[in-house]
């Protein structure tokens, strides 16, 4: 992309003397992190001014940035109204000169693993780029558009807590195809009802392009009242476009079968747990649509590799120890919960802390995840965090018996230690900000 690009991307006005024809390869929002040939683009946060570092990022090689502020320099500037939509504007703008299918997917729970999933499935007949990380909001997705180089689709994973925001990821990707996974509780607080929250994810569509084909769970109470022509459906309970049955689940894989063309087809996942599948159903849908093969799709899931922290089972001691730290929201909770009853284990035991985000919803939310915990197969129900006291009350409701809270991590970390013995199986999981693979580190 050249500077005259930009300039018509943003509509700024250049500042100073410099060559507009000249190529951006790299842009750039923290000045510690500059490359070559960069552009700079200084945003404005709570705590930080990015326009503070702009003379510093030219002394680490930018050879331009943009500014919406008067800075005295005698290097080259673009002056725009807002840095911000400055870079969503480049970000759209490079977007339309990649002819180039590219997938938009949200969801309340699952987002990463089906990404994931989806990736590998892509990979195996397209030059694929995926969201990295958390780069799923209005900063990250315009940083993963500018990273389209020589690829020939995309996979942008999109993040909300609000409404509009999807709105605006939407118009900036103008996806082909978008996928929403589900409709649970994350980000009930900030929105009030899950018709809010399902509202906020159909603004997904708000950039689709017009024949774009949206895809769906079809198992999902909310998304499966949706009608629209381009709907495509994916499902285990109710009749879709693809569903899966005969599911399987042991210790380290799920097993199902899936009809794709009027022939039936066998897939496994490295994981257990019904709630992958769903994540799979997605991956297999969209590689059927784009003409990936069925075996390919088959061995792709069967190999493929995910996110640490996110159903990681460690074997220690003779001890299974599932690490599902990385986050947690009332839908996963369950799903992890189903998973460690699958798993073999003498003893199950599940170790729960705070599901952040829920708002006035949080303690109700937590009660009855605690409630809904099955005493005939899961033995002890530990739980720490502020609102987790509900998750025991919830499970002493439904009659069990080993319940424990604690104020203090290293104290459930010393007792949980002097509880495990060999052939028992445990579950940490907790939203991320709860930092409950402290908990699995000192296990491991």
């Amino acid at each position: 992309m050249t500077i005259n690009d930009i300039l018509t991307a943003t509509k700024g006005k250049l500042i100073g003397n410099i060559d507009t024809n000249v190529s951006i390869e790299n842009f750039c929002t923290d000045s510690r992190n500059i490359e070559p040939n960069s552009l700079y683009i200084p945003l404005i946060g709570e705590k930080f001014d990015g326009h503070d570092f702009i003379i510093d990022s030219f002394k680490k090689g930018a050879i331009i940035s943009l500014t919406s502020k008067n800075i005295s320099t005698d290097k080259p500037l673009i002056l725009v109204k807002d840095t911000l939509k400055a870079l969503q504007d480049i970000a759209k703008y490079h977007r339309l000169n990649q002819n180039i299918p590219v997938i938009a997917l949200t969801g309340s729970v699952g987002k990463t693993t089906t990404k994931d999933m989806l990736h590998a499935v892509l990979s195996k007949k397209y030059n694929v780029l995926k969201t990295e990380g958390n780069f799923n909001n209005h900063i990250g997705v315009p940083k993963t558009l500018l990273r389209l180089d020589n690829h020939n689709m995309a996979i942008i994973e999109m993040g909300m807590n609000h409404s509009g925001e999807l709105s605006v990821l939407s118009n900036i990707t103008l996806p082909d195809l978008a996928i929403i996974n589900n409709i649970g509780y994350s980000h009930i607080g900030n929105l009030g009802s899950r018709e809010n929250i399902l509202k906020a994810k159909l603004e997904i569509i708000d950039g689709l392009a017009q024949n774009g084909k949206l895809v769906i769970n079809n198992d999902d109470e909310y998304l499966s009242k949706l009608k629209n022509d381009n709907l495509i459906k994916f499902g285990i309970k109710n009749a879709s476009n693809l569903t899966a049955y005969d599911i399987e689940i042991d210790d380290t894989t799920t097993n199902f079968k899936v009809d794709i063309d009027n022939q039936t087809y066998d897939f496994i996942l490295p994981l257990p747990g019904e709630h992958f599948v769903y994540n799979a159903l997605a991956a297999i849908t969209v590689g059927s649509i784009y003409g990936v093969a069925p075996s390919d799709i088959i061995d792709a899931l069967k190999n493929m590799t995910f996110t640490k922290m996110r159903m990681d089972i460690i074997e220690k001691n003779s001890i299974k120890i599932i690490n599902d730290a990385y986050n947690a929201s009332p839908d996963s909770m369950k799903a992890s919960l189903n998973s460690l009853i699958a798993i073999k284990g003498d003893r199950k035991i599940a170790v729960l802390a705070d599901m952040l985000e829920l708002g006035e919803f949080s303690k109700s939310i937590h009660f009855e995840i605690g409630k809904s915990i099955d005493k005939e197969k899961i033995d002890y129900v530990w739980a720490y965090g502020k609102d987790s006291i509900e998750i025991i009350n919830g499970a002493l409701n439904s009659g069990i018996k080993n319940t424990k809270f604690f104020n203090d991590k290293e104290e459930l970390i010393k007792e949980l230690k002097e509880l495990l013995q060999p052939n028992d199986c445990v579950l940490v999981k907790g939203s991320r900000g709860m930092k409950m693979d402290e908990v699995v580190n000192e296990l491991i």
